[in-house]
């Protein structure tokens, strides 16, 4: 399929990558909001915005390590070093192996290519290692990408010269909310939200997978492509749709939780209003919903546009619901 807008957040990407920064930045969202698609889109672009640059993008959730990687150049040669440590692991172990890996990719995209620029974008680092050791990863991140550091590195021998005078940007994209919470505790990372669809684009995707009806798509969506495309799957019949995400064992666990820690009243609250969960009575609704990516904090610091309050869509002020479809199904298994 075509991809169709983010140019706000395309030109954001552009722009950091061009830039000499040595912090991370990682964005967060709403699951099915988009981001793996502008990420690749973004390395598809990356050589028209810059003639000598390379793009590197690493799938967290990859099972073989052969579709760890991919880029806007061809990768076999620079990745036969790494070969042995990288390819032939099974499960999840591939990816986070290559985790590890991209301080000596990097290292051999330089030798091998001599770019100018090196965008890394790391895709569900968190799904892959875990929120602690995710923190670490990011940590390891601002530090390859540290020209001040890596040119002390360089003159005493301890990376490769060129490496210095190369601009590298990393990128981390995370639908976790807990990795949020981790990494807002430290200097070295910089978060950023990204948002789903705003509503002229998001009508451009419903015709183009020839949804009926638009209104009800937004209604129900907010924005959200996969939540669009679920919607597809259940013939776009929207009770069916809000059904089957009701019995889901993900919102009858967090129901059930919420009455096991005597919240059900506060959750009630939070479908009618997500900002209670920024009052001190509502902190601990807050981490159990976004430890389930149920709702997203919503930040001033974003690559493309905040969302405007929408009690119809579950968007407040200071919080929001992912979508309106998971705050309808969480308020229908509420009342049982």
């Amino acid at each position: 399929m075509v991809f169709i807008g983010r140019e706000a957040e395309l030109s954001w990407l552009r722009e950091y990558a061009g830039a000499d920064r040595s912090t991370p930045y990682v964005i967060y969202g709403p699951e099915g909001c988009g981001k793996t698609a502008l990420a690749l889109e973004a390395v598809r672009r990356f050589l028209h915005w810059y003639p000598r640059g390379v793009a590197l993008y690493l799938d967290g959730k990859a099972r073989r390590g052969e579709d760890v990687f991919k880029s806007n150049i061809q990768l076999g040669d620079v990745l036969a070093d790494v070969a042995g440590e990288l390819l032939g692991r099974i499960g999840g172990a591939a990816a986070r192996a290559a985790v590890w890996l991209l301080g000596r990719v990097v290292e051999r995209l330089v030798e091998k290519q001599s770019p100018s620029n090196i965008l890394v974008i790391v895709d569900e680092l968190f799904s892959a290692v875990g929120v602690r050791e995710g923190a670490v990863v990011v940590k390891h991140a601002q530090e390859l990408g540290d020209r001040h550091l890596r040119s002390l590195k360089a003159e005493a021998g301890l990376i490769p010269r060129p490496l210095a005078g190369v601009r590298i940007a990393y990128l981390v994209f995370t639908s976790e909310g807990a990795s949020r919470r981790e990494l807002s505790r430290h200097s070295w990372a910089h978060t950023a939200l990204m948002w789903n669809m705003d509503k002229d684009d998001f009508k451009r995707l419903n015709e183009a997978v020839g949804g009926p009806d638009f209104a009800a798509a937004w209604r129900l969506c907010g924005g959200n492509p996969r939540c669009l495309f679920q919607l597809a799957e259940a013939g776009w019949d929207a009770e069916r749709y809000l059904a089957s995400i009701s019995s889901s064992r993900g919102v009858r666990w967090v129901v059930a939780k919420a009455a096991e820690l005597g919240l059900t009243d506060a959750l009630k609250e939070a479908v009618e209003d997500p900002d209670i969960l920024a009052e001190p009575s509502g902190l601990r609704l807050a981490k159990l919903l976004e430890s389930r990516n149920f709702v997203v904090e919503l930040s001033p610091a974003a690559i493309g546009g905040v969302p405007s309050r929408d009690p119809e869509l579950g968007v407040g002020r200071l919080y929001a619901w992912q979508t309106p479809a998971l705050r309808d199904a969480v308020a229908r298994a509420l009342r049982g």
